[in-house]
């Protein structure tokens, strides 16, 4: 039970943006410093048994039975929900997606009927192939969980040197293709222009957009051929600074003909930045995955960062695959030390790709290179610190290649 414990702490950030609790009041109840909380709900940190015993108070449950203690009506909807993420990582660990979407169906149900009590839910039979209640899954998730990675690593392909000998990346561009080059996360200010390959569109997903200090040198000359453009769907980017300052500093980069992604008022930062080629359209939407507080997120009312927690990103990628013929999706996920996808980043990869991406690109760490390839479309968890080289038409995908400065590593 306590890893059980250990791994619902670090999801609490996604519990608060359900309910829509902010950091700050997490923080003045508990007493856990805001660097301290950040490291527990990105699963960097495990959570103290004091720091568990705050949190479980301040969400009013009881940390020994998990029995929601008398409450009114507001409280006692905290109690039930944090519940629900209970039986929910229970679900996940040994069922699997099969398992979430019994969840989903259980929670779909409960609104017509009235909401059981914890024993009761303990207890119940689920439609499990071994028929199992939900109390005897917490038991067995414990001793199941490494199954359950061994089985998303032989299906997640890590990237070997064995994939392709090293050339000199591509120098002439096809006039009937495009081509867009997806670099490595670049710190805003320190960083420098990758010399890889020539592209339509060149991304470059940002960290520490400091506004107010000038445009960067290596973005204020703009490039040979092709567009660029800066993904700030992330994790600092409102970090000790207004949003006038960072709305001032996005209009400068777009003053030079630089495109952001992942930032906005809702309309704007949900929707694609098309790029439009022999009459074909290519499109580009940034995600963030990891958002330090409910607050930073774009709404219709103030600009924020484009999220990806919640349903709502399938449908965001449905419209903007509307105003694409081939549509790629970034996302800012996980931690920057990360060397293996998680199953949170598979599940979300893949309705992405259900609501019709032709590519997924996830970003942050340097030490992930990993990709796999869902009902013929690749999702790219990680590119390290490699370029990521895609050649296309509106149809398919023509070529794939990690670059790093003068080796080219052909994708299969």
């Amino acid at each position: 039970m306590k890893t059980d414990l250990y791994t619902l702490a670090s999801r609490l950030q996604e519990y608060r943006y359900e309910l829509g609790i902010n950091e700050e009041e997490v923080v003045k109840a508990t007493g856990i410093p805001p660097e301290r909380l950040h490291m527990i709900e990105e699963g960097n940190s495990p959570a103290t048994i004091e720091e568990l015993e705050q949190l479980f108070a301040f969400f009013n449950l009881d940390e020994n039975t998990l029995q929601p203690r008398e409450t009114e009506a507001a409280v006692g909807k905290r109690s039930y929900a944090l519940i629900g993420w209970i039986v929910a990582l229970a679900l996940l660990s040994v069922a699997g997606y099969g398992g979430w979407g019994m969840w989903k169906s259980f929670q779909s149900a409960e609104g017509s009927r009235t909401k059981p009590g914890i024993q009761e839910i303990m207890s119940q039979k689920q439609t499990t192939p071994d028929d199992k209640t939900v109390g005897e899954l917490l038991n067995q998730a414990s001793s199941q969980s490494s199954g359950s990675q061994a089985k998303l690593a032989a299906r997640v392909r890590p990237s070997s040197a064995s994939d392709g000998v090293g050339q000199k990346p591509q120098a002439a561009l096809n006039p009937s293709l495009f081509y867009a080059v997806i670099h490595p996360d670049t710190p805003y200010h320190t960083g420098q222009a990758q010399a890889g390959p020539a592209a339509d569109y060149q991304l470059y997903p940002v960290y520490d957009f400091k506004a107010g200090q000038g445009l960067p040198v290596w973005l204020s000359t703009p490039p040979a051929s092709g567009k660029v453009g800066v993904d700030v769907a992330n994790h600092d980017i409102l970090a000790g600074q207004s949003r006038d300052a960072v709305d001032k500093e996005i209009a400068e980069l777009r003053k030079k003909n630089i495109t952001v992604q992942g930032y906005g008022m809702t309309k704007e930062a949900f929707s694609p930045h098309v790029i439009e080629k022999n009459g074909e359209r290519y499109g580009f939407i940034s995600f963030s995955r990891a958002v330090p507080d409910v607050s930073w997120k774009a709404t219709d009312f103030e600009p924020g960062v484009a999220d990806a927690y919640g349903e709502h990103a399938a449908g965001d990628v449905q419209r903007a695959k509307r105003k694409s013929d081939f549509l790629i999706v970034c996302v800012y996920w996980g931690s920057k030390d990360q060397t293996a996808p998680q199953d949170y980043q598979t599940t979300l990869a893949h309705k992405i790709i259900d609501a019709g991406a032709d590519m997924v690109v996830g970003h942050r760490s340097s030490s992930m290179k990993a990709y796999e390839k869902y009902k013929g479309k690749y999702i790219f968890y990680g590119t390290g610190t490699a370029d990521l080289e895609v050649v296309a038409n509106q149809d398919e995908i023509k070529s794939l290649a990690f670059v790093e400065g003068e080796r080219r590593q052909p994708i299969k």
